[in-house]
């Protein structure tokens, strides 16, 4: 068995692939938690839309926020 160890540093190519790699994969992140952060807010805005006893039934927050609290 041979092993062949490279003792050079890196090419300037290597280093600018490595650094691209590095800058899509924090573009990717950006993407999938803006595309999270969209979903959840999508979804709060049709839950908040169902009917009161729909959304108290599901366990939304129970309280009617267009009727006046009674203190």
């Amino acid at each position: 068995m041979t092993l062949i160890i490279d003792h050079r540093s890196p090419s300037r190519t290597h280093r600018a692939l490595i650094w691209l790699e590095a800058q899509l994969s924090r573009a990717s992140e950006a993407v999938a938690r803006h595309r999270r952060e969209y979903a959840s807010r999508r979804t709060a805005r049709e839950i908040a839309s169902l009917p009161f006893d729909v959304r108290k039934d599901i366990g939304w927050p129970a309280r009617n926020t267009t009727a006046r609290e009674l203190h």
